[in-house]
């Protein structure tokens, strides 16, 4: 059997529902739920309870409840919340414990059956055993979330990288090619630098290099509104205009 330390550091960040109409139990259940649970949200009926979790703004981590509540029993109650949510981890508290009960529980997909009156090692083993699969639950969740966005930016670099020319900084012919594939009415204007081998066999690559670069921050100040200027292989580079009017575009 867990410590309530132990215990403690598994439900100390988890929020409770505890729904229960005796105020003879719920005084003294809820004096132990307070030494565990970061929020306790209390409502004395299946009604009322049903009512919190739908308009509650907050994650309910757990929701326990009894069985015979006013006005709606905890197994209606848990039912229709499973209807909201799937996911959420509800345990019954209850001194009604017929075959109906435990069936109905089960169907419902209730994760446990605490029997009143409370014993509280058997209360602290169901609560620490449902803490222990919310806090499961929210890790696989953040971890999904993590790898996620993770993926998306590498495939944001990815995308960069593969599609943006490494010299001048400008989108590269695959970018050009997409663009270009999408069928939008459009001009394509090239700009090709002459005699551009003879600088590089005079001065060498790296200030072929320079040259690339400086004629393309040059035409970037030349490009038109909504107009787009990309590398192409060797000395070549081209404005994509939108609209195909050629007088505009000369």
């Amino acid at each position: 059997m867990e410590t309530l330390n132990e215990i403690q550091a598994l439900t100390k960040k988890l929020s409770i529902l505890y729904v229960e109409d005796s105020e003879f139990v719920r005084i003294p259940t809820m004096h132990l739920l307070t030494q565990l649970f970061k929020e306790i949200h209390v409502a004395n009926d299946g009604h009322e309870g049903l009512e919190f979790y739908k308009n509650s703004h907050k994650q309910i981590d757990l929701v326990l409840t009894d069985i015979q509540t006013p006005h709606m029993t905890g197994l209606q109650m848990a039912r229709e919340i499973k209807q909201l949510n799937d996911q959420q981890h509800i345990l019954i508290f209850s001194g009604y414990s017929s075959p109906e009960n435990y069936a109905e529980a089960i169907e419902i997909g209730v994760e446990g059956f605490i029997l009143k009156p409370m014993e509280r090692e058997k209360f602290l083993k169901a609560i620490a055993k449902a803490a222990r699969a919310i806090n499961n639950q929210k890790f696989q969740e953040n971890y999904q979330l993590e790898i996620e966005k993770l993926l998306s930016e590498r495939t944001i670099e990815l995308d960069k990288l593969l599609g943006t020319d490494e010299i001048t900084g400008l989108p590269n012919k695959t970018r050009l090619y997409f663009e270009l594939e999408k069928g939008d009415s459009c001009s394509l204007v090239l700009v090709n630098i002459d005699n551009f081998d003879h600088i590089n066999s005079t001065y060498g690559f790296e200030i072929g290099d320079k040259v690339l670069y400086g004629v393309a921050r040059y035409l970037e100040k030349l490009v038109p509104e909504r107009s787009t200027l990309y590398r192409l292989p060797s000395d070549e580079m081209a404005f994509l205009v939108p609209g195909s009017d050629q007088q505009k575009v000369e």
